[in-house]
């Protein structure tokens, strides 16, 4: 199946290339031109090429213009069984329970209603391969019925100091910038990267209803009209390396902020008619508000290497954090019949925190099996408050709705364990394993103080 996209763009890269440092050449070309009358162009792109495993498939990011300039969202589009909608979710064959990880790690970027704004800020630059999960072997955590798609960071770099700036140009005033600078040698790698992504979308709902009032019985005739305007900021800064202690140890890390917000406005209408075409109302509603998003991730691993080639014995900790802020300022207008404008607020905060630790072991027997054991720690942190209010359209003052108002907190703790066997056996590869899970839930609504615990 192939997917087909169009976009108004314009986009500029340059590859910068300082001491020994390398970098990477498009994978498009252009024929050479003539120079009479009729002259040709044709560019070529790569695909992503793709490698199929008894439990993923694997899609190794071109280094092409597409990859240097699109997003996550941009590539996963095009990989097949992969759909990413116009709103930026993610689903897998039909399916939108998709669990999305970095480096095999869960992030709080990319969960949650903001998972999409966030994919459209990762650079596709710094993707070295996707992985499509359908069927996860037992290392990974049950969450994600339809699957997991795993996003492999690049992470190995030629020696000396390269660099990247880039930037694309769209319609309606989007850009975005990017630019990277790494330094290697033969014991590892530093890379500091920097971008900012500006984008507006708009948006146009209408529907038109026939249907007897409830009250009265008369048919009316109803129309609604909704019109949204959404800006986005995004700027990101992210650090990562890896250094190798000796032979057989080595380390890596990486630390990641990004910030996501801008301006939100939306106008509604409604009319209704009776079945004579006589207008018998009409209302409208105007809203303005702000949601920020700052999202904060920390990882770091370190390997040994055991006495038999390929035994490994890996610790891992991960910390990802989210913090969200919304606030909607609403006026209510009546025109038939006509009464004064109604003003209220509406603001959400949510908080979110993962903290993850994980040792996994790795033992191949022969060159035919290899057998593998982990044990994971989770804890999630969840935080939920909205608050509305009507406002005195003289006064100014607010009065707290207590319908719109709550507090609810929500704690989560899972320890993991795992065991695989995969082997080949008669030209055929298989692959057996038992994931166990011990999950304890605490769930707290503090406006009632009303508590729920499982386990």
């Amino acid at each position: 199946m192939k997917k087909l996209k169009m976009a108004l763009s314009l986009r500029l890269v340059l590859l910068l290339k300082l001491g020994l440092g390398t970098t990477g050449a498009f994978a498009q070309s252009a024929a050479p031109v003539s120079s009479g009358a009729a002259e040709t162009i044709e560019v070529r792109a790569n695909k992503l090429s793709v490698e199929t495993k008894i439990d993923r498939k694997v899609y190794v990011v071109a280094d092409d213009a597409q990859s240097s300039f699109g997003t996550a969202s941009d590539i996963l589009n095009v990989i097949p069984s992969v759909d990413v909608d116009a709103d930026g979710a993610v689903s897998l064959r039909g399916d939108g329970h998709v669990l999305i990880l970095i480096d095999g790690k869960p992030s709080t970027q990319f969960q949650g209603s903001a998972a999409g704004e966030n994919l459209r800020a990762l650079s596709s630059a710094d993707i070295e391969r996707i992985e499509v999960l359908t069927t996860p072997p037992p290392q990974f955590k049950a969450q994600g019925a339809a699957g997991v798609i795993n996003i492999v960071t690049r992470k190995h770099h030629n020696a000396g100091v390269s660099g990247r700036v880039q930037g694309s140009l769209g319609n309606l005033g989007r850009y975005t910038t990017g630019s990277s600078i790494t330094y290697g040698a033969d014991q590892g790698a530093v890379t500091l990267t920097a971008g900012f992504r500006h984008d507006l979308r708009e948006r146009r709902v209408e529907s038109f209803l026939i249907a007897p009032d409830s009250g009265s019985g008369q048919v009316l005739s109803s129309h609604s009209g909704f019109t949204e305007r959404l800006g986005r900021e995004v700027p990101s800064v992210g650090l990562s390396g890896d250094y190798a202690l000796s032979e057989s140890q080595s380390v890596n890390g990486s630390a990641s902020w990004t910030k996501r917000g801008g301006l939100r406005t939306y106008t509604q209408q409604n009319q209704s008619s009776d079945a004579n075409g006589v207008l018998v109302s009409s209302t409208g509603r105007l809203s303005s508000g702000h949601d920020p998003e700052n999202d904060y991730d920390i990882a770091g691993t370190f390997a040994q290497k055991l006495a038999r080639p390929g035994e490994a014995l890996e610790f891992s900790l991960h910390r990802s954090i989210s913090h969200q802020r919304e606030t909607y300022d609403y006026t209510n207008q009546s025109f038939l019949p006509p009464a004064p404008d109604a003003r209220s607020n509406l603001a959400f905060n949510e908080d979110h925190g993962i903290v993850e630790a994980g040792l996994d072991y790795v033992l191949p027997l022969g060159k035919v099996a290899t057998v593998k054991f982990g044990y994971g720690l989770e804890r999630d942190d969840y935080g939920f408050t909205n608050r509305g209010a009507t406002v005195d359209p003289v006064t100014g003052d607010e009065m707290i709705n207590p319908s719109l108002t709550n507090d609810f907190h929500d704690q989560q703790t899972i320890h993991s364990g795992y065991g695989s066997y995969q082997a080949v056996t008669g030209g055929f590869t298989w692959l057996g394993g038992l994931r166990t899970e011990w999950t304890q839930n605490e769930a707290l609504l503090v406006t009632t103080n009303t508590r729920n615990e499982q386990r």
